[in-house]
């Protein structure tokens, strides 16, 4: 089965984010537990208006977020460059169940199952 790997929701103050590292490359295979890829998230902190009321101003934060498979799957095919913006929902890579499935993919196909940590900013990448 042709699965997901979207960019996940982690706040409603969130819209997109970029991938910073891959961990995995086309063809390996993923694990419960394998560290697939860190990203780098935008939100929207803080809106505040200006005394005349004229004026909204926002603070946006980064932070990073490691995304960890928590089901089995290949890597098929990463559609997400680091460093592209990346909209919440939108595709980051193809994964399958079979190794040799052929990538089509259709509105209905599921998502892969993932946990996103928030990375603290003194994690490393040794995890």
């Amino acid at each position: 089965m042709i699965l997901r790997l979207a960019m996940p929701f982690v706040h409603t103050s969130v819209e997109w984010g970029s991938v910073e590292r891959w961990h995995v490359s086309a063809g390996d295979p993923i694990r419960f537990g394998t560290d697939v890829c860190d990203l780098v998230i935008t939100e929207i902190k803080k809106l505040s208006r200006s005394a005349a009321g004229d004026k909204i101003t926002s603070q946006r934060v980064m932070f990073r977020v490691r995304i960890t498979a928590s089901e089995p799957a290949i890597l098929r095919q990463i559609q997400a460059d680091r460093g592209s913006p990346v909209n919440i929902g939108d595709l980051l890579a193809l994964v399958s169940t079979e190794p040799d499935e052929l990538l089509e993919l259709s509105p209905a196909s599921p998502l892969l199952r993932v946990v996103a940590d928030r990375l603290d900013a003194d994690d490393n990448d040794d995890h």
